[in-house]
């Protein structure tokens, strides 16, 4: 998680130029403690991050700097790449833009040979506002209501605290906390209809515990 927070803070300072600590701490939930600790870190691996005090001060980068081998390979740039391209592939018009930034970033070429498309041939605008709809919830913390079609058939009202999409098996899931059954399932996009965002926001607390949990299953045993 540290390091996917570094790597945002480089971004956020390249797009806006300068923002405070305060900013950034309540981006990411974290104290500005940790947002100062971050930002030597970041110094101590090369990257130019300098503060400045007063009414106009904050946190920046000096100017004409480029993202580069001092953070990521190769390898870690292409992967980032390949990563926005699948994001632009499910209908995120805006990754487009993100993925133009992130190559002038780094400010290499990268060879077009893959395209990304997990879309069927018959891709409608519903499925594309399904995926605005979720991602939003997603990106907000907020409470996603939505008509579930169970294998029996029979048509269910949901509401969920949404976690995470996820693509396995050549099907879309949301990954998300049931307010129902009270536990983490997995809802097969497909089945899923008139998706509605609520006010009630998410509860972190599940995701902490979901994620602490998955790490104990997978850590080799002693």
């Amino acid at each position: 998680m540290k390091t996917e927070r570094l790597l945002e803070i480089i971004f956020i300072l390249l797009e806006k130029k300068v923002v405070t600590a305060k900013e950034l701490a309540d981006r990411f939930q974290v104290s500005q403690r940790t947002i100062y600790r971050d930002l030597i870190a970041l110094s101590a691996s090369g990257i130019p991050v300098y503060t400045e005090q007063g009414r106009n001060g904050g946190i920046h980068l000096i100017e004409e700097y480029a993202l580069n081998k001092t953070l990521l390979t190769d390898t870690e740039q292409s992967q980032i790449v390949m990563a926005l391209q699948s994001m632009r592939a499910i209908g995120q018009d805006d990754m487009s833009t993100s993925l133009s930034k992130v190559k002038g970033i780094f400010q290499r070429d990268f060879d077009d040979w893959i395209e990304i498309d997990f879309s069927g041939w018959s891709y409608s605008n519903i499925e594309q506002q399904m995926f605005q709809i979720i991602k939003e919830s997603i990106l907000h913390a907020q409470v996603l209501e939505f008509e579930y079609s169970s294998l029996k058939g029979e048509t269910i009202t949901r509401e969920v605290e949404p976690y995470k999409l996820v693509f396995k098996g050549r099907n879309w899931y949301l990954s998300a906390f049931c307010l129902h059954k009270k536990e983490f399932r997995f809802f097969k996009l497909i089945r899923m209809r008139n998706p509605r965002i609520k006010q009630e926001k998410v509860d972190r607390t599940h995701f902490v515990i979901y994620e602490n949990k998955k790490t104990e299953e997978y850590s080799p045993k002693m």
